[in-house]
């Protein structure tokens, strides 16, 4: 193997080194050190080579130390429980760390990976603590991570609530996948909310328009499953929204969709708060719009929801307004009302029948002027016939 890496140091065209599946450990990473040191590999790949453990890893890290490693490093399964090395490892252009199916509880700070997009920490030991150092590195946005796997670790509500607090300020993060995990109801909860907080406009508008993708762990009960399609709604506003403004303000464009969608549909506003303990009245909702914009909000509500639904609004908002009107007044107006209505179209009607009689009364003198002489002496002779007939008739 030694005599390998020798050879391979004098060529300049390696970009990519796939070792994995190799039984690789200690003896490997040392005789690799040359290599990587004078190499322009881009992509190394030394997955599933269970020897390798952390002190391979700590001597990886030392090889690869202000190297070229631009696009691609693969680590997955190599018995790895300690990555803090990583944080003395300048890897100014790694764009994808896969440190899968290891046995990592934490992460240090990796603002040394200035350029690190995706990040895969998949089938480990992470517990609620471990989401700590996760949270700092979401916060600070330093490396801008975009894609973050967490599938099968042990993290619960208590670490998802941890991460949630970070992903409040993060706007980097696009994907995070979260399946397999530990999580419950309160931890699902934490995720609605910070994709959309239904205490107030304000609220939702300032909520994470950032993540697009979140994959929660599957679960067979009802309650979970509804705020999960919540979730989903809420990122499937954030995906389209960055679609249609991939240059433009999609914090905005976003915010106004959640709105729309969650805060003027009382359905979905009436379960939202529900789950998240929010006082469901369309009052404390309309106190945060200025008045001059209510008559544009409700337009807003009748053009997507329905008439019924503005209906709805209006008798929550005003519930007392059925009090005060005059019924009765209002019934004997509606009366009156409809009663000259009657008068008006039963004129319209006597009119229209007189015309129908002028109009008829031409017809038939035109008909009559046009007629011939045979036929008048045919008329003559019908009428001899019918009088004759009548004349017999009456002498019976």
């Amino acid at each position: 193997m030694s005599l390998l890496f020798r050879n391979l140091t004098r060529s300049s065209s390696l970009k990519a080194l796939d070792m994995s599946f190799n039984d690789f450990g200690m003896n490997g990473i040392q005789s690799m050190v040359p290599l990587l040191g004078h190499s322009n590999i881009t992509k190394l790949n030394i997955s599933e080579n269970d020897n390798i453990n952390t002190e391979g890893f700590r001597l990886l890290m030392g090889a690869l130390n202000g190297g070229s490693m631009k696009e691609l490093l693969f680590l997955h399964n190599c018995r790895i429980n300690d990555i803090t090395s990583l944080e003395n490892c300048t890897l100014p252009h790694l764009e994808f760390l896969d440190l899968g199916n290891n046995c990592i509880q934490s992460i240090p700070s990796l603002e040394t990976c200035k350029n690190l997009q995706r990040l895969s920490l998949a089938s480990n030991n992470i517990e609620n603590e471990g989401c700590i150092s996760i949270a700092k590195l979401i916060q600070k946005e330093r490396p801008p991570v975009r894609r973050l796997d967490l599938d099968s670790n042990r993290i619960g509500d208590d670490g998802a609530e941890i991460l949630c607090s970070s992903l409040k300020f993060n706007s980097t993060l696009n994907v995070l996948h979260f399946r397999a995990t530990l999580l419950d109801e309160r931890g699902c909860i934490a995720f609605l909310k910070i994709l959309c907080d239904v205490s107030s406009i304000n609220n939702t508008c300032n909520s994470n328009h950032t993540l697009r993708d979140l994959f929660l762990p599957v679960s067979i009960l009802a309650k979970i499953n509804k705020i999960q399609s919540h979730v989903l709604s809420a990122t499937q506003i954030n995906y389209g929204a960055a679609e249609i403004n991939a240059e433009g303000d999609i914090h905005h464009s976003a915010g106004r969709a959640k709105v729309i969608a969650f805060q003027l549909d009382s359905r979905k506003r009436m379960e939202i708060c529900q789950q998240q303990g929010v006082d469901y009245t369309y009052s404390s909702l309309f106190a945060n719009i200025e008045s001059f914009l209510l008559p544009e909000v409700l337009a807003l509500v009748a053009e997507k929801h329905g008439q019924n639904e503005l209906f709805q609004m209006l008798i929550a908002t005003a519930p007392s307004l059925p009090s005060l009107i005059n019924k009765k007044a209002m019934m004997k107006d509606t009366v009156a009302k409809n009663t000259a209505r009657i008068k008006a179209l039963a004129a319209e009607c006597s009119t229209l029948i007189a015309q129908n009689y002028d109009i008829k009364k031409r017809l038939i003198s035109m008909e009559s002027d046009g007629k011939n002489q045979p036929l008048d002496i045919e008329e003559r002779n019908n009428m001899d016939i019918r009088g004759k007939k009548r004349r017999r008739s009456a002498s019976f």
